[in-house]
């Protein structure tokens, strides 16, 4: 005899099957009052009184933001989602899309520019979120908010401060406790290129210096050619031996290395 049990989901609540034992009368019991379409007497106790109801999502407001006053720094999540929530599998719709997402950023940002006179745009993000970040008058923060396209709107924060968690975290406070400060390491990034035009890293830190750098799409021609902003006096060498569309496999473009080791957007 089967000893075992299995367990199933039905529109009628839960069916429990067991090989053999004393369940058997009440699941008999359940079985005749699932077909009656009554709750079963043994999961009646889980019964919900009313049912539950989900509030749609709406355009909300950081709290922070409230009080906030003269010239602020905006993160504008929109509805659409992002390239990473899309499900798009293949290189090419992932493209589609995020070039979907950045006329619709775009757009939004012509409407911005009405709803919030002398508004700035900072730079924009489309893989891991849809969104747009704003240099704006705290006074037009409700008017953005109130956009038919906008999900959320969010200070920009400063995070500096986790290198106080993060690094005991790794185990890194004892090593530098052992003296070891980096001097004379060096350091390899692998698989997802590096940003050195980033002000840490020894290069300018503007927006233009990134764009110079990387262009504005992946088909740019500038990806691939150092611009004369690489090497830095902290990123000393690199190479891109990929190219800017190759994710593996036969249906996928070919492999097309280059010396720009800058990371793919």
């Amino acid at each position: 005899m089967n000893k075992g049990f299995k367990i199933g989901l039905t529109a009628a609540g839960l069916t429990l099957m067991v090989g053999a034992g004393a369940l058997q009368p009440a699941l008999a019991q359940d079985r005749t009052a699932m077909r009656s379409g009554a709750l079963p007497a043994s999961i009646s106790d889980l019964r919900l009184a009313e049912p539950l109801t989900v509030q749609a999502d709406r355009s909300t407001i950081d709290p922070a933001l409230q009080a906030a006053q003269g010239r602020q720094q905006v993160l504008v999540r929109l509805r659409t989602p992002s390239v990473a929530k899309s499900n798009k599998k293949s290189p090419a719709a992932q493209q589609q899309h995020k070039a979907k997402l950045k006329n619709e950023q775009s757009a939004f940002f012509k409407r911005a520019s009405k709803a919030a006179p002398g508004a700035k745009m900072v730079t924009s993000a489309q893989m891991v979120l849809n969104a747009v970040v704003l240099e704006v008058d705290a006074e037009s923060i409700e008017d953005l908010a109130a956009d038919k396209d906008v999900f959320r709107v969010s200070r920009v924060r400063d995070y500096e401060m986790d290198l106080s968690e993060t690094v005991p975290y790794i185990g890194a406070a004892a090593v530098q406790a052992a003296g070891v400060d980096g001097s004379g390491i060096s350091v390899a990034v692998l698989d997802s290129g590096i940003d050195y035009t980033h002000a840490t890293l020894g290069g300018a830190g503007t927006l233009q210096a990134y764009e110079d750098a990387w262009g504005t799409s992946n088909a740019d021609p500038r990806n691939t050619t150092t611009d004369g902003l690489f090497p830095t006096a902290k990123v000393v060498g690199g190479y891109d031996f990929v190219g800017e569309f190759w994710v593996g496999g036969p249906v996928t473009p070919p492999l097309a290395p280059d010396l720009d080791p800058h990371r793919c957007a």
